[in-house]
Formats: C-alpha cells, structure tokens, sequence
C-alpha cells in the first residue's frame, strides 16, 4: 500500500474539470496530489475532512493590493508585509490573487515584481499594469491628453511592465476620465501583440450612460481583437435591463470571436474613495443613493453615515478616505451577473491596517466574499 506525505480523507471531492462529486480521499506527495481515490490509502500525515468539502483553490481575478506589495511606491511602512486582503482571501480558499486592477498598480514593474517574489507571501499573486499610474508618471501628474513623445514613453512604459511579467493592462476610464479612445486602442495593440489582456474601469457607471459605456470597451476589443475583461460589471451596468442587454452583446461578440468576458463582487455596495469622480458635480442625480447611504470605513468617523457636511467636509480632506454606498446595485442584476458563465466572481478587496491605531479598515467584500457567494448566493 501507498504512503503519502500527507493523506485527506473522507472529504467530499469536487472537481469541475471533471464533473466528480463525491467522498474520496487524496494523497500528497512532494506538495503535489499523486491519488484521488475512493479505497483506504496510508499517509505520514492524515486529516479528516468528513462534513467539508475539498475543492482546487479560488482564483480572484479582482483585487487592489498594490500599495501593500510596493516598492518604490509604497506609502507605509506596512509595504513588503503579507497583506490583510491576501490574508483573508486564502482563509476563504482563494489560493491566487489579481492585482494592478483599475488603472492602478505599482511601478516600475520589474521592480515591483522582484521585492515580491522576494518575500514570503500567503498566496500567489500576479498584477496587471495599470494605464492610469503609467499615464500619470510619463505627464509629470498632469491631467491632459499626451503629445506624440509622451504617448511613445507611455507605450514603451506598458510594453516593458508587460515583458516584465504583468498579465495585462488595466483602465480606470471613469477615473481618468480624459484618457481617450486612440490611448486605449494604442494599449489594445500591444496587450494584443503580446498575448495580453484589458481590463476596464468603464467610463461611466449609472444607467444613463451604460450602453456608452460597454459599447466603448466593444469597440476597443472589436477593432483590436484584444481580449477584454470588464471589471465589476454588476457594479458599473445596471438598471433598466441595460446588464441583460450587455450581457447579450457579450455571447455575440464571443460568436464573433472576440474575447471579452467580466468580473463581478457579490455585494450590493458600492467601495470607492469620497473623493474620486465618482462623487463629481451632479452625483446624486445619477444614482440611487444619498448621503446617508456613505458609510465612511476609515478614521475618527469610521462606521458613521454622511450628512451633507461631513460629506463635504471629507471631500475637503488632503487625504481620501475610503467609504461604501449602500444600495448602489440592484440585487437583480447582480445575481444574473453571478449566474452568466461569462462573468467570474471576484473580490475587488482591499484591507488595510491604519497607521497609528491598526484597526482593520475596508470594505466587506475585501474577506467575504467567496463565503458570501457559495453561502448565500450560490
């Protein structure tokens, strides 16, 4: 009989790939499974999953660790530690984690890279380049559209973090909202060049202009052939059928042979910072929340909803603050999202610890969501 380093029973095996569904038990050996079985096997280590489940690790595809995991750019002394949300992700079963999402990611890249494959981490981890940090590096912080020498520093910036390993190339449209279409068709071809892919922010997330906004990101991958992935597609289009809609458009344009597929975090709340563009003139026409559906998550008012003057007031902040709106996505499409099999479940999770006090700050979704979706959704 067999010994194994490290034998789990009686757990109950799930596994897609090959449509298995029962209690079998595993062997381990050399950190890798060598048997799948239902007999009796022996093993130098032995734990008895009766009653649980035994499944491959979670992939999310979706989460902004970044700042946690900088070099050059990190903003605490908290930079070259574990992060909490990779922390919590592998406490749910989340093996691998997605970075640089939004159009924000660490850089240089190489860098970036290099500082973590150097530290121990709790799960493996990848990133994409983010346009918008990229951008914002090659116009000195400038908010305009880049002439011919800046636009060729930022495709040579985006094809070096991509020969340095980023897995593609993320967009934040909606927060940086001058970025125009020749700039991310420009991305498009060299994601595409390489075998990379986008992922969008999109321009715009209230129902008003929905179809504006998904018919851009189609345009970009029609034109391009690049691959596409929209980021919190529940998040971002919603509302008057318009996801329904978007996602039909998404099984022609497959049929069509464009890759573009989404991501969506099991939660009806919104997690943005109070003063990105989001909250620009005008915002409470264009979505279904108020103010006293902000709970700010960070500082001396953490857990507190906004009135309009603390509203104002910490949009006045030098610092942004990072708070949830409640009730930003119907349950409805958020659930069909779920239910699509060309949208994955993502976290768009980022915890922090607060400097000075080490309170554990940030959205929900940052440490529950794959328990929110197989325990509640699912």
């Amino acid at each position: 009989m067999n010994s194994f380093d490290t034998v789990i029973e009686k757990g109950r095996v799930m596994d897609c790939e090959t449509r298995s569904d029962g209690i079998f038990n595993i062997g381990i050996s050399g950190g890798r499974i060598a048997a799948i079985t239902k007999r009796k096997i022996e093993g130098r280590r032995r734990i008895d999953a009766s009653g649980l489940v035994v499944s491959a690790g979670f992939i999310d595809v979706h989460v902004h660790e970044d700042d946690s995991f900088a070099t050059i750019d990190s903003r605490d002394d908290l930079s070259l530690s574990p992060t909490e949300t990779a922390k919590a992700a592998l406490a749910c079963g989340v093996t691998s984690i997605v970075g640089g999402n939004c159009g924000h990611s660490s850089f240089p890249m190489g860098a970036h890279l290099a500082a973590v494959a150097g530290r121990p981490l709790p799960c493996n981890y990848g990133t994409l380049a983010g346009y918008g940090t990229i951008r914002r590096r090659c116009l000195a912080g400038k908010s305009r559209f880049p002439g011919a020498p800046e636009a060729r520093r930022i495709g040579e910036a985006l094809a070096e973090s991509l020969a340095a390993g980023a897995l593609g190339v993320s967009f934040g449209l909606q927060y940086c909202p001058d970025i125009r279409p020749e700039e991310t068709l420009a991305a498009a071809k060299i994601a595409r060049s390489r075998n990379r892919f986008l992922a969008f922010h999109l321009r715009y997330d209230y129902p008003a202009r929905a179809q504006a906004a998904f018919e851009e990101v189609a345009a970009v991958a029609r034109a391009s052939g690049v691959a596409v992935q929209i980021s919190h597609l529940a998040a971002n289009i919603y509302g008057n059928g318009h996801l329904e809609r978007s996602l039909a458009a998404m099984e022609e344009l497959r049929k069509g042979g464009i890759d573009i597929r989404a991501d969506v975090y099991p939660y009806d709340a919104w997690g943005t910072g109070i003063q990105s563009e989001v909250f620009s003139r005008g915002w409470r026409r264009r979505y279904a929340f108020s103010y006293e559906d902000i709970e700010v998550l960070g500082g001396e008012l953490a857990g507190r909803r906004c009135t309009p003057e603390m509203f104002a007031a910490l949009r006045r902040r030098r610092q942004d603050t990072f708070v949830v709106c409640h009730g930003a996505v119907p349950q409805d499409d958020l659930r069909a999202a779920l239910a699509s099999s060309l949208v994955m479940a993502a976290s768009d999770g980022s915890l922090r610890r607060e400097a000075g006090t080490g309170a554990l700050v940030g959205h929900p979704r940052g440490a529950g969501s794959a328990p929110r979706l197989l325990g509640r959704l699912v």
